[in-house]
């Protein structure tokens, strides 16, 4: 099940990192005479962060379109999505609230309003860190599920002849003579 989950979110965020690079490109592009704020957490103009975002995104996206492993492929989504996320309290560190300004590149282009954008954004990096990071913990949990059941299944039980207490042995250990750990009598594991 969650092999088939990861590997949808996969192709999702892979769609989705496309479907923004595209966009963010397609609008940094058609408004090149435009000059939006600086940057004021990198200083530097925000057409090159653009540019830069962009292309890191690009590679993510690609990653994931046509990449093989879905657990290396989730982490590098949630990587870009922490980067993204930290980016932005950056962005709220300067005083940087409300994002009018920074997208005036999709206003101008798409027709779209900047808190309309503010909520796409919002939305799709919190679908990504979100979802990332959920697959990322729950394989991890799976993992140790696996790891502990299989760990269970090498144990056997017997319970002593003499008290009646229960002892788990290693399932290599059959046969031997050992001192019950609650009333201390000989015992042979596995003479249940």
């Amino acid at each position: 099940m969650l092999d088939k989950l990861t590997a949808m979110f996969v192709k999702s965020a892979g769609i989705l990192l496309l479907a923004a690079v595209s966009m963010l490109w397609i609008a940094n592009w058609a408004n090149a005479s435009l000059t939006p704020p600086g940057d004021p957490a990198m200083l530097i103009s925000l057409r090159m962060v653009a540019w830069i975002g962009g292309a890191l995104a690009l590679l993510v996206a690609l990653l994931c379109l046509f990449g093989g492993q879905a657990d290396r492929q989730t982490m590098w989504v949630a990587w870009l999505a922490t980067n993204l996320g930290a980016y932005g309290l950056g962005l709220v560190k300067y005083g940087v609230v409300r994002l009018d300004g920074f997208f005036i590149n999709f206003q101008e282009s798409y027709g779209l309003s900047p808190r309309v954008m503010s909520v796409v954004v919002l939305m799709a990096g919190g679908y990504l860190l979100l979802g990332s990071y959920g697959l990322l913990i729950g394989r991890r949990l799976e993992t140790r599920m696996r790891h502990k059941a299989a760990a269970q299944d090498d144990y056997a039980k017997i319970s002593c002849p003499e008290c009646g207490g229960h002892i788990a042995f290693p399932a290599s250990r059959l046969g031997e003579i050992i001192s019950c750990p609650h009333c201390s009598a000989s015992v042979r594991l596995g003479s249940d």
